[in-house]
């Protein structure tokens, strides 16, 4: 029987011999191919794109030393007999400079004028309350002393004594007896003493008492200031009782005249 011929367009056409499909094993070495290129130039993108790193943090500060952390108390009422810190070096000796001027005295509708200085404490007493004396203070290495002379409707007088130690433990035994002699002097003289009233500054601890002395009545009111080893020692004495008032939130003008006064003369001591 004769083979038969295909006819155009029926759609049988012969398969052409020797064309064979992709085996499974050749796909799959392109894919991973195909993965690791992929993989290289992802991770050639990553380092062109990261920012440039910026210099390393500096190391933390280190926590103050005890030297710098100041050790005076920010309470305005510290006690006399607990050296504050002071910028004076130990036994450093006092000189006139350190005395307050006229200006640092205060008084209330009146005026202080500068008097006789000299550059030792005198052995003959400043004061009618004064019984001690330069030469009995321990471990004092050098004083300076000046008058003042009050100027205006209320006669008074002042003085000043700055006076230095070998050491701050010397100057606060000599603070507490300058002070206590200026108590004692209301039994000495038949007079009545006020209570202890405090005068201090950030730069050193103050105190004060008046003295109403009879026939005629007058008024003396002694401070006592500590600057680590230095004193200041002021004395004011005026006619009448009348020195100002105690409180310190009162008129600058007519606040007690050691309030405004001592301070002042303590900061001539550091």
């Amino acid at each position: 029987m004769p083979e038969s011929t295909p006819t155009p367009g029926s759609g049988l056409q012969p398969a052409p011999s020797g064309s064979k499909g992709i085996g499974p094993v050749p796909l799959a070495i392109g894919i991973l191919a195909l993965v690791i290129v992929l993989g290289v130039v992802t991770g050639l993108l990553v380092m062109l794109l990261r920012p440039e790193p910026g210099p390393p943090a500096p190391p933390p500060p280190p926590p103050p030393s005890s030297a710098q952390v100041p050790s005076w108390p920010a309470s305005a009422d510290p006690s006399p007999s607990t050296p504050p810190s002071s910028q004076v070096p130990a036994g450093s000796p006092v000189s006139v400079g350190n005395l307050p001027t006229s200006g640092d005295l205060s008084w209330p509708n009146g005026q202080w004028d500068s008097g006789e200085t000299t550059d030792a404490a005198g052995e003959e007493p400043a004061s009618q309350c004064q019984t001690w004396r330069p030469s009995q203070l321990a471990g004092l290495t050098g004083s300076a002393g000046r008058e003042y002379a009050l100027k205006g409707p209320t006669k008074g007088r002042a003085h000043a004594y700055v006076l230095s130690f070998t050491s701050e433990t010397e100057a606060v035994a000599a603070h507490d007896q300058l002070f206590d002699d200026a108590v004692g002097c209301a039994g000495r003289l038949g007079g009545q003493a006020s209570e202890r009233h405090q005068a201090d500054a950030p730069w050193g601890s103050g105190a004060f008492v008046d003295v109403v002395v009879p026939g005629p009545e007058r008024t003396v009111s002694t401070g006592v200031g500590r600057v680590g080893n230095r004193l200041v020692w002021l004395v004011v004495e005026v006619n009448g009782t009348d020195l100002g008032a105690i409180d310190v939130q009162a008129d600058p003008n007519r606040r007690h005249t050691m309030i405004n006064s001592l301070p002042k003369a303590m900061r001539r001591i550091r």
